[in-house]
């Protein structure tokens, strides 16, 4: 529980992190 808490905590503090989360190629892009 405690890990899925963090994991969401982020994700729904800054929109920007989901995307580089769901998007691979944007950290291929911006090494």
């Amino acid at each position: 529980m405690d890990k899925a808490h963090a994991h969401h905590t982020p994700k729904s503090r800054s929109p920007a992190t989901t995307l580089l989360s769901t998007t691979p190629p944007f950290r291929s892009t911006h090494p």
